[in-house]
């Protein structure tokens, strides 16, 4: 198998929370990384290949670190993740301008939620939404704010990529695992699928505002 497919395997079986601890040991050894940069030097693809190879070790690393801090991995992303987020544009499209117009309109003031959150070990979050203990939106608190009963919301946009192909109501792994590791992280986690946010059913910005409502239960 060549290096790609070891790492896809290894993210697979994470999916499930199956892989076993001495495939993660022989992943994340010395040994193993030379193999992965000797492929790439040699690649064909040079445009593509390496991009794809570091960004899945990348997903690789993270889970292992969440879900099995036991084995000791160390998190050695955080300059790669930083480069390839500079790289990234944060426009959210019109869906995402949509969602944040009514979010805005829903929560009376933008400095209640914020855009394009990142996350310790990368994940991005579409909005996030922190709420007091009677359930009232509250401007983002300072990183040195003590969160205690302070519930944090996050609300990811989900595209039709996000599902699978034979199953349009089933999250692909790497979206599925995105929602375990927030919860971890402490988040309250909601969706807003575009197809249903598109559909003709929610034709106006009324039922669309009344959805939002409900979905934050507000």
């Amino acid at each position: 198998m060549s290096g790609l497919s070891v790492v896809q395997a290894c993210l697979a079986l994470c999916y499930y929370k199956s892989i076993p601890e001495d495939l993660i040991d022989t992943v994340f050894c010395v040994k193993f990384i030379q193999r992965i940069e000797d492929e790439i030097h040699m690649c064909y693809s040079k445009a593509t290949y390496p991009e794809r190879v570091l960004n899945l070790i990348m997903q690789l690393n993270r889970t292992v670190c969440l879900d099995y801090p036991e084995a000791n991995v160390p998190w050695f992303q955080q300059n790669y993740l930083e480069a390839q987020l500079s790289k990234k544009t944060k426009t959210q499209g019109k869906f995402g301008d949509d969602v944040k117009k009514l979010l805005a309109a829903v929560l009376s003031d933008e400095s209640f939620f914020s855009c394009n959150h990142i996350t310790p070990y990368g994940y991005q979050i579409d909005f996030v939404i922190h709420f007091d203990k009677s359930r009232k939106p509250i401007p983002v608190p300072a990183e040195t704010t003590i969160l205690d009963r302070i519930t944090k919301v996050a609300i990811l946009l989900l595209r039709l990529d996000s599902y699978c192909e034979n199953d349009l109501t089933a999250m692909r792994g790497a979206e599925h695992l995105r929602t375990k590791h927030l919860e971890m992280m402490g988040y309250k986690v909601l969706h807003i699928n575009e197809h249903d946010w598109n559909t003709r059913y929610m034709n106006s910005p009324q039922i669309k505002t009344n959805y939002l409502k409900c979905l934050l239960q507000i």
